[in-house]
């Protein structure tokens, strides 16, 4: 009996060769790459109006048990340049929700919001880039069902996808390879290519590579060439008759094992399912374990242990707890560098695809190898820029000190873009139109870090490029920009003025990265940027534009002015009767009090900051002063006004 769990037989067949300060240290960094178990809660806030892609058989069950072109639509938003967010919720119980959220269905037809429950390692695009996903969502259809969250949500997500996918399906055993290419085909996947196990190399141009059944006499002669791939953070997936011959080449394989692997073919359906918060096993409910196929399940074989941290994704239940799916981890100097292996020969069949949800649920743990992140070199481009760019609004000058945002006062907004993927963007440019009823107040103010290059556009007048051409952004690189604006006189309160940037560059192609509001994002999830300065006003959600809308209030009658004097004689007595009006010529109101019997008025409730007209009008007297104007910009009080005969 199978006494220890599967993650404490990973680390206890480590102890075999010793726990050196070296194993320590790559489980270590194992651990920090969310690889191999344990993996470590990545909470992030994921905001309202966020695209989720439901991976569990209940919400993407459109035509099929499960609808395998969820994953093409992944691979087309990747290859399109959206980054994607991959959300497993650690240490779940199989089968269990990776998150709950307010969500409502906007394709393939809408169904209203309700409390959603998402299992199965659904797919996020967050808020920012689902502007730019929604017409790649649309046009590649298929019938995928896609939520638009509601609500914000705190979730784990195991990985950010920027990688492009580019799969190689290996050509060792000629007609064999086309066991993987059907799977793909029906994802909706075509970015796999041919190839040729003796080009395989450190420096291979491609993601993944696919061995479905290598039947070679003696072996495949080029195992050391995988072996120098997975070495360079390449992915590997091994299944039926490749298991052998990779896993058991004594001198170049044993990518899991001491000793390698022993046929047991027990034709078991008595599964279980470890490590189910790990990516090949993100699927819902069971496999075929008695799957046809020279090599079904296997053993540990003689004097064998596991090794590279190998856990088990699917084993028998019962008696010689044969493997059916398992992955280790040969690279650590970053992600990728993954050993997949799988049981059984074809899950799909060479006519009409399997419909059967255990043979959907097989082909589901190819597919998730897909998208697990590799390492690959700089210049094959299979990178997707992941940029992100982040707003605060601060108000610098308040005309009446009111504390509240008026006509009159102005507002500086820093934007900030930081670059936290692999992909140096060129030619960076961050366009900014300023909302109407605002002035433009220059100049910019440009500052950058991490090694990013930009400069102000001079001719930037409230429209356009912030930048001025040429800017660059690397990796770990940050562009500031401050644009100060003046909210015009002539705008009538209340309102809110919304700003929103959008970034684009040569390696973005079409995408445009907008900006989000930095006062609702946790500062460090999506990289390192300054927090917003001091003085900064809350930002307020706006369903069309994410979210910088500033909102602006009319001036407190309280502020309002009063004007307040004597009218008198020459000889200081006072003049009863005599009627004093302002005439507000931005409003061409009147306002008008009549004097006392000792000559004394007030008019009350006048706005500040306009300009008034004065006049007196009495039947006996005149007075020098009238029709002279003035602006009022606090109470006037004590004015004496001496009428004449």
């Amino acid at each position: 009996m199978f006494n220890a769990t599967n993650r404490e037989k990973s680390f206890m067949s480590l102890k075999v060769f010793g726990l050196t300060i070296v194993s320590i240290l790559v489980l270590a960094i194992a651990g920090m790459s969310q690889d191999l178990p344990p993996t470590n809660a990545q909470m992030q806030t994921i905001p309202s109006g966020s695209y989720v892609i439901a991976m569990d058989n209940t919400k993407q069950n459109i035509g099929a048990n499960f609808n395998l072109k969820a994953y093409g639509l992944v691979n087309h938003l990747l290859q399109n340049g959206i980054p994607v967010l991959w959300a497993i919720k650690s240490g779940k119980t199989k089968d269990t929700n990776d998150f709950t959220v307010n969500a409502k269905r906007i394709k393939p037809t809408a169904i209203s919001t309700a409390s959603l429950g998402f299992a199965g390692g659904p797919f996020i695009v967050r808020q920012e880039n689902a502007a730019a996903a929604l017409p790649l969502i649309t046009a590649f259809g298929n019938n995928v069902a896609v939520y638009e969250t509601t609500a914000s949500a705190s979730i784990d997500i195991r990985y950010t996808l920027t990688h492009k996918p580019l799969i190689a399906v290996g050509l060792a055993n000629g007609s064999n390879s086309d066991i993987h290419k059907r799977v793909f085909n029906d994802a909706g996947i075509p970015d796999y290519i041919d190839y040729d196990d003796s080009t395989v190399n450190a420096t291979s141009c491609v993601t993944l590579i696919a061995q479905p059944h290598v039947d070679a006499a003696n072996g495949d002669p080029h195992v050391a060439n995988y072996r120098q791939f997975s070495l360079s953070g390449g992915n590997v997936f091994y299944q039926c008759k490749a298991i052998e011959t990779y896993e058991n080449d004594l001198v170049n394989g044993l990518f899991q094992t001491t000793a390698g692997w022993t046929l047991a073919n027990s034709s078991s359906t008595n599964l279980n399912y470890p490590n189910p918060d790990m990516p090949l096993s993100q699927f819902i409910g069971g496999i075929d374990g008695d799957q046809s196929g020279y090599e079904t399940d296997f053993v540990l074989g003689g004097g064998s242990s596991l090794q590279n941290g190998t856990f088990a994704s699917a084993q028998n239940r019962f008696g010689a707890q044969a493997y059916i799916a398992t992955t280790s981890k040969v690279f650590y100097g970053g992600p990728g560098g993954m050993i997949f292996e799988l049981g059984g020969h074809d899950y799909r069949g060479s006519g009409t695809a399997s419909t059967n949800i255990e043979d959907l649920n097989a082909q589901r743990m190819l597919l998730n190898a897909v998208f697990v992140p590799p390492t690959r070199p700089f210049g094959c481009g299979l990178d997707t820029p992941t940029i992100y760019g982040y707003k605060s609004a601060q108000m610098t000058t308040d005309v009446d000190s009111d504390g509240a945002i008026n006509p009159g006062d102005t507002i500086t907004w820093t934007i900030n873009y930081v670059n936290v993927g692999a992909v140096t963007v060129n030619s960076f440019q961050i366009n900014d139109t300023l909302p109407a009823g605002m002035t433009y107040v220059g100049p910019l103010t440009v500052t950058v870090g991490g090694g990013a290059t930009a400069s102000a556009n001079v001719g930037y007048a409230g429209t356009g490029g912030l930048l001025a051409a040429g800017a660059v952004l690397p990796p770990n690189g940050r562009i500031t920009v401050q644009v100060k604006a003046t909210i015009s006189l002539s705008y009538i309160p209340p309102g809110t003025l919304n700003n929103q940037t959008g970034a684009t560059g040569t390696e973005l192609s079409s995408t445009v990265i907008n900006s989000d509001n930095i006062d609702a994002t946790t500062i460090g999830t999506q990289g390192t940027f300054p927090p917003p300065p001091a003085g900064s006003v809350p930002q307020t959600q706006n369903s069309s534009i994410d979210p910088t809308s500033v909102p602006v209030v009319a001036v407190p009658t309280a502020a309002n002015a009063s004007y307040s004097g004597r009218i008198v004689t020459v000889g200081g007595a006072g003049i009863r009767g005599a009627v004093v009006t302002l005439y507000n010529t931005s409003t061409m109101q009147t306002h008008s009090a009549t004097s006392n019997t000792f000559g004394d008025f007030t008019i009350q409730d006048l706005p500040i900051g306009d300009f008034y007209i004065l006049s007196i009008t009495h039947r006996r007297y005149w007075f020098p002063i009238s029709n002279t104007g003035f602006v009022v910009t606090d109470d006037v009080v004590g004015d004496k006004i001496i009428g004449m005969n």
